[in-house]
């Protein structure tokens, strides 16, 4: 279906027409008027012209098909997302090109390695507040354990308790040190 539209047709009223009514004239607006900055997006992800053009189209083709199913109301927000992880997929099903390699090379390795103190600090002080939470005992016997490399039993001597019992303090703290760097991951991550 294809009807007249207003020149100054906001990407929501399109998107609404694209949605309720297959109108192919609006799809056409909200492509002319997005196309060109998604793939912006998609070629500074993939430094290929063809690559970024064949994602952004892939993506056009997906949401006509699949405009009926798609429960997002802010349509940009979803293609660049779409593109994005599209991108990302073909980045790490392709080999890496000459000028992505040089993108790569320009990246200041301090950067990086700046990153990584910062990650490690924030990981060990994650851990740290993770064991001051614990119980005192579970975490002396974890710190025992873990820090000063002491074995089961002569933990189990020195602080006068079962083997059994150091066991299962040992195995108290690392899972509420796992499921918390769980948590802190996905929030460092994908909060970024």
């Amino acid at each position: 279906m294809v009807s007249k539209l207003k020149r100054s047709a906001t990407i929501s009223e399109l998107l609404s027409l694209v949605v309720d009514k297959d109108d192919e004239l609006a799809f056409s607006k909200l492509f002319k008027m997005l196309w060109q900055p998604l793939y912006v997006k998609a070629f500074n992800l993939l430094q290929s012209e063809s690559i970024a053009e064949d994602v952004v189209q892939e993506i056009w083709v997906d949401f006509w098909n699949r405009r009926k199913t798609i429960k997002n109301e802010n349509l940009e927000a979803y293609l660049f997302q779409a593109v994005t992880y599209k991108s990302y997929k073909e980045l790490r099903d392709t080999k890496f090109t000459t000028s992505q390699l040089e993108v790569l090379e320009q990246i200041p390795a301090q950067e990086i390695e700046d990153n990584q103190i910062h990650y490690l600090e924030a990981t060990k002080n994650r851990i740290d507040t993770v064991l001051d939470a614990l119980p005192e005992r579970c975490k002396e016997v974890f710190v025992l354990s873990r820090y000063h490399g002491m074995k089961n039993a002569d933990i189990s001597q020195e602080l006068d308790i079962s083997k059994r019992s150091v066991e299962s303090y040992i195995s108290r703290a690392l899972k509420a040190i796992k499921e918390n760097l769980v948590y802190f991951f996905v929030l460092i991550f994908f909060l970024k």
